[in-house]
């Protein structure tokens, strides 16, 4: 039979490269002939053979690869040249493996439910493609003895499999099964009953979703945290978790790539609209939640129990141990928690696909430029570390810190954000200072790899001060405009009287301004508090707006939570334009300074003509965005810069970015892809300031 020669070239924009070793065994398996290459962000296959196996090797190949938020398109071509080499290569490629938390792949997902499986419904299930493996380490290198599992010896089985080069656990360090590790406990107050077999375990989870069913909120241990779960909660900020994805377009509003988000390996949290017709905003009131597929195992098992007994959804709230222990019934088991990340948090805007915050799936992650700086770089809790061939380690700071004499024994620079002193174990040449709108900044510039290209930048951040700044080829990144200085109480009963106060002091209209507001929508001020922080935070005088016109009551929720209530606001908007909202530059000190004060003002004067909150959340984020896209505008005029930048997490709220996408499309935009949008992407913007 005549052989036949085929390339599929993918995008992956990630770290962890083990994929490599997966499509390795699958092509073994088939007789295929050829190698599989990664390079410039490309997993380049090229595979030789008769045309049966051609076709049952892409075939396993689209069943047996996880889907990640990481792979994007695919392409599949003739391959005409000759494969001279025997076998299936790794081509010129020494692989990065880390340990990562992420959900199962698919065969341990089938495994998990096989009955016949001596890991039937086992929940400490993963292997070398899968599973929360960053939760069992203790330090780097990946091997057993750097795991709690050093202290299990393989079973008989898992010895067989462990050697076994055509297992997908063959040499994997956190092998392991319900024979040699050890069982979950189901407690009931102070009762505690172990589950050790198959039926054992089949009950335990019958008993479990029965008990949701009744309407009881149990507890669940997972190696990432205490959770508690039921059809009901009463807590803010809870999780929904969705048992039945066959369901979810009658949950929620949901495109396909936002459906695809939720479905990936990666398994993070994705806020959506809420449709009103469904149970859960009959259950909540809310128009907009947090939603996720299960990750864990635990979780998995569990909502498949769920979903047959008829519940499509249940909510999800992590816990600490102090409340997880007065929950009388759940799932507990005799392991310690030592690597907690925080779920991923994810959007689309105008197609793309943007991680908004979190840790599991992305850390630790090595990532590669087109440049070797020998530095660290520290940014609050995380640090990324040059390790040698263009390739930089980004993790948690204390993970790396005492990782360094391994890592890097040869370091050259430490750079840190705002100069905060830092423990350093080893020694080293130079330190420098770096700001976090400049960090942010380059980390884009180097996930891209264009370190020296020119650029305007616009930081705008839940956490940090907001900026417009722009860097030509020849000079550092400059400030041009600030945000105008504003103070932040702790109550925020004293910020808001500070800022109806700093309006009145502007001029005669702001002093009738907001005497007519506080007429017309009495306010008790607060006496007493001193402290304040000073702040230049955009997200500071959007949560304060949101109180002022009345979208937020409840003065002690969260930022988050508030902002997320104006963004749903202004969700709900239907018309395509909006009022103007005034955003006007201030000179002082010889600096540019957004006046929030007439943003405000102006805010103000619709609220006391009774223009629906709705209105004004929409012509805030469209004023903004406005008023970006005009200094962006000017600036790329003045500066010839064609390039323009989008970092921080206020970018999370798709509301606005998605206007800003559209409308500086005719730039070339960029903003991270493979890191959070903000804070992490700090520590590894840092080593490139």
């Amino acid at each position: 039979m005549e052989n036949l020669g085929i390339k599929i070239d993918i995008t992956y924009n990630f770290g962890d490269e083990r994929i490599l070793y997966l499509i390795k065994k699958i092509a073994e398996e088939n007789s295929i002939k050829g190698f599989v290459e990664y390079k410039n962000n490309i997993i380049t296959i090229v595979a030789n053979s008769d045309k049966e196996s051609l076709e049952k090797f892409i075939h396993t190949l689209g069943i047996s690869l996880p889907y990640s938020i990481f792979m994007k398109d695919s392409n599949v071509s003739v391959f005409d040249e000759e494969i001279k080499e025997d076998g299936f290569k790794i081509k010129n490629r020494n692989i990065n493996i880390l340990p990562v938390n992420k959900s199962i792949c698919p065969e341990c997902s089938k495994e998990l439910f096989d009955k016949n499986s001596r890991r039937y419904l086992y929940p400490f299930i993963s292997c070398n493609y899968c599973g929360f493996q960053y939760a069992y380490t203790y330090t780097y290198p990946f091997k057993r003895e750097n795991t709690y599992l050093k202290y299990f010896q393989l079973c008989k089985n898992c010895q067989e499999e462990f050697e076994n080069k055509n297992s997908n656990k063959y040499n994997y360090p956190l092998i392991n099964c319900p024979e040699c590790f050890i069982p979950l406990f189901f407690k009931i107050k102070d009762t505690e009953r172990l589950v050790f077999t198959p039926n054992d375990r089949e009950n335990l989870f019958k008993a479990l979703a029965n008990l949701i069913l009744k309407g009881e909120i149990i507890k669940i241990k997972t190696l990432n945290g205490y959770f508690k779960i039921g059809k009901s909660l009463k807590d803010k900020d809870f999780i929904v978790l969705i048992t039945n994805p066959e369901k979810i377009n009658e949950m929620v509003y949901i495109n396909e790539k936002e459906f695809k988000v939720l479905a990936s390996q990666e398994k993070p949290i994705v806020n959506l609209q809420i449709r009103e017709s469904s149970d859960i905003f009959n259950y909540t009131g809310e128009y907009q939640l947090k939603f996720k597929l299960p990750d864990d195992p635990i979780f998995i098992i569990l909502a498949q129990y769920l979903k047959e007994i008829g519940i499509d959804f249940a909510f999800v709230k992590e816990i600490d141990e102090e409340e997880f222990n007065k929950i009388e019934k759940g799932i507990d088991f005799d392991l310690p928690i030592i690597n907690k990340q925080r779920d991923l948090e994810m959007f689309v805007a105008q197609g793309k696909i943007l991680i908004k915050d979190g840790e599991k799936s992305i850390l630790p992650v090595i990532l590669r430029t087109n440049k070797n700086f020998n530095t660290l770089s520290i940014a609050k809790d995380y640090a990324a570390i040059y390790i040698g061939e263009n390739e930089y380690l980004i993790d948690k700071k204390s993970r790396i810190l005492e990782n360094l004499e391994n890592l890097n024994p040869n370091l050259e620079n430490v750079n840190l954000l705002n100069s905060e002193y830092e423990y350093i174990p080893i020694s080293y040449k130079n330190q420098k200072s770096f700001k976090d709108y400049e960090a942010a900044f380059y980390s884009v510039l180097a996930e891209h790899n264009m370190i020296d290209e020119p650029f305007i930048g616009i930081y705008l951040s839940m956490d940090n001060n907001s900026i417009l700044a722009a860097k030509t080829k020849s000079k550092k990144i400059k400030p041009i405009i600030k945000l105008l200085p504003l103070k932040i109480y702790k109550d925020r009963k004293n910020s808001l009287r500070y800022v109806l106060e700093e309006i009145a002091n502007l001029d005669e209209e702001g002093k009738r301004l907001i005497s007519n507001y506080i007429k017309k929508f009495p306010f008790k001020f607060e006496d007493g508090e001193t402290n304040y922080q000073e702040s230049q935070n955009i997200s500071d005088v959007l949560d304060l707006i949101s109180f002022i016109i009345g979208i937020n009551n409840d003065l002690n929720i969260s930022k988050e939570m508030s902002i997320k209530n104006f963004e749903s606001k202004a969700l709900n908007f239907i018309e395509k334009r909006g009022l103007i909202i005034d955003f006007v530059i201030l000179e002082k000190d010889n600096e540019f300074l957004l006046d929030w004060r007439k943003m405000i003002r102006s805010i103000i004067s619709y609220k006391l003509a009774d223009t629906p909150n709705e209105i004004l959340a929409f012509s805030f984020f469209e004023s903004l965005e406005n008023f970006l896209q005009d200094k962006v505008n000017l600036i790329r005029r003045d500066l010839k810069i064609e390039n323009v930048i989008l970092a921080g997490n206020f970018f999370g709220l798709p509301v606005f970015t998605g206007k800003m996408l559209k409308h500086l499309h005719h730039y070339n935009v960029f903003m991270n892809e493979r890191l959070p949008i903000d804070n992490i992407n700090i520590s590894f913007g840092g080593i490139f300031v």
